[in-house]
């Protein structure tokens, strides 16, 4: 397998559940040009995030590498980091239930909905409702008012 520095020189491992896996993202790894962007995009799926919060990052940086920190800093300040079943990443605050509800149905396992989901928002780690829908809606609200974004 070909070696590439996708980190900026920082090392890293990834071990896969099995060989399809590993061979699915040898495959991705063989077919990008790696740009940042598809970098962050293979690395972001094969480490199970959803596909609106890699979304998310992957324009929070372009936003960034393009000098546009008016669009960068907007961006931050919508920024939540989201834990759940192994997986931590950042998610616009406005796609927190989307993403939600994806993490729950990907990863169904009872032992992780006993772990509990937590959000992050600057220090405050905050665990959130997954009994039902109703309460994931009415934590998002709650969320988009704790950070400042006002439902569209």
């Amino acid at each position: 397998m070909k070696q590439y520095d996708v980190l900026n020189g920082n090392r890293f491992y990834l071990f896969f559940q099995d060989e399809v896996i590993l061979e699915q993202f040898q495959e991705k790894i063989n077919s990008i040009s790696f740009t940042k962007e598809e970098i962050d995009r293979v690395l972001g799926t094969i480490l199970g995030f959803p596909p609106k919060a890699i979304n998310f990052y992957v324009q929070m940086w372009k936003e960034k590498i393009r000098g546009n920190l008016k669009g960068f800093e907007q961006m931050q300040n919508r920024k939540i980091g989201i834990i759940y079943c192994g997986c931590c990443f950042v998610s616009d605050v406005t796609d927190f239930q989307e993403n939600v509800l994806w993490l729950l149905e990907k990863y169904p396992y009872e032992e992780a909905k006993l772990d509990g989901m937590f959000i992050r928002i600057g220090d405050e780690r905050i665990q959130v409702p997954i009994g039902d829908i109703r309460q994931i809606r009415d934590f998002h609200e709650y969320i988009m008012h704790h950070v400042g974004v006002v439902p569209a």
